[in-house]
């Protein structure tokens, strides 16, 4: 049977332990080396090589995150497509969401607001069929801070309502109360 691993916050269903080992040992420099990107690589294309398509997807992920945090967004968006498709290949929701996440962050620093905004929508419906609650709030509160640079104040409003609501579901009080500024914004926007 499958179990879930977590690397670096990152987490997909794993068949191959042993590769997971591995790949663990090749964050020793941190994930933002030069070395440790190269590493992920190298990784990547041997576990795809060898089948291991579990370990191949998680070092995938960790390469994207790794080169967002270096800002090389260009390769982080390469990687990022990589994993979306090698995570819908193997049928694993929870990577393939994490991976939307990361291409949706890239997208909007490149400022590819459509791209952006499709990727975060992948991401929320990724993460609720997987069941990973934890991740609804502050996505849901990154479409309601989208949805209000775009001008549309009352899907904002909405949007924003619901990510408080995730929030406090979470029991997260604090991102719940600083909900509260974002929508008094918005709001305030939408009466202008």
């Amino acid at each position: 049977m499958d179990e879930q691993i977590t690397l670096e916050g990152l987490s997909v269903r794993a068949d191959q332990t042993g590769a997971f080992a591995v790949l663990a040992r090749l964050l020793v420099h941190g994930l933002e080396a030069e070395e440790t990107v190269r590493a992920l690589h190298a990784f990547t294309e041997e576990a795809r090589q060898r089948r291991e398509f579990p370990a191949a997807l998680l070092a995938e992920l960790l390469r994207v995150k790794g080169h967002y945090c270096r800002g090389e967004t260009g390769v982080a968006h390469a990687a990022g497509l990589a994993a979306a498709t090698l995570a819908r290949e193997i049928g694993d929701d929870l990577a393939e969401a994490h991976a939307h996440k990361w291409l949706a962050l890239i997208a909007f620093d490149e400022g590819r607001s459509k791209d952006g905004h499709d990727h975060l929508l992948d991401a929320l419906a990724g993460f609720e069929t997987a069941g990973a609650p934890e991740e609804l709030p502050t996505l849901t509160r990154w479409y309601g801070e989208h949805l209000a640079f775009l001008g549309a104040t009352e899907e904002a409003q909405r949007a924003l309502r619901l990510a408080r609501e995730r929030y406090l579901d979470a029991g997260d009080l604090a991102g719940a109360r600083a909900l509260e500024a974002d929508i008094a914004a918005v709001a305030l926007k939408q009466g202008n």
